[in-house]
């Protein structure tokens, strides 16, 4: 079902989407759509995911691990920035070990990323986490200095909006 549907689009997302919330043993196929080569698919994928947890949000708790750890590690800035979106939305769900990492792999998100939507989703979420985090704050700040500098306005004024509520 995910494959169908214009390029550049959610095609039949919204469908799977009720599949999955109608039967949640079909979250794990859903999952493991992102094993496809294909990156409409992929992006599909992480929409439908996010939108499953956000209407289910006790379930993000067992996949959480694998949101961290894999979702976020995909080499495609949709899975990326759907990863920061989905650990900001659920950081309460997630214990101490988990939230350490969330952090960390976040941080490397902004820092290397280069694709303008991951970069605002992971300072959205580094935000949120700073204002209750002295030590993120501290490693955040200079960071978000320099990205308030971008030449793109979208990562520059969120940066700028965050130093304002951070400094």
């Amino acid at each position: 079902m995910l494959k169908e549907g214009k390029p550049n689009s959610l095609g039949r997302t919204e469908e799977v989407v009720a599949e999955v919330l109608a039967d949640r043993r079909r979250l794990r196929s859903l999952y493991a759509c992102y094993g496809s080569d294909d990156e409409w698919v992929r992006l599909r994928v992480s929409s439908a995911l996010k939108r499953v947890f956000r209407a289910e949000p006790n379930w993000f708790v067992a996949w959480a691990d694998r949101v961290i750890d894999e979702v976020a590690a995909i080499e495609q800035p949709s899975a990326q920035w759907t990863a920061a979106q989905i650990l900001e939305d659920h950081a309460s769900a997630l214990d101490e070990a988990q939230t350490a990492r969330a952090k960390r792999v976040v941080f490397g998100l902004v820092t290397n990323s280069e694709d303008w939507i991951v970069i605002n989703c992971a300072m959205s979420a580094l935000g949120a986490w700073a204002r209750d985090d002295a030590a993120l704050r501290r490693k955040l700040l200079p960071v978000l200095r320099d990205r308030a500098k971008d030449s793109r306005k979208s990562i520059a004024g969120r940066a700028r909006k965050l130093l304002a509520h951070l400094a």
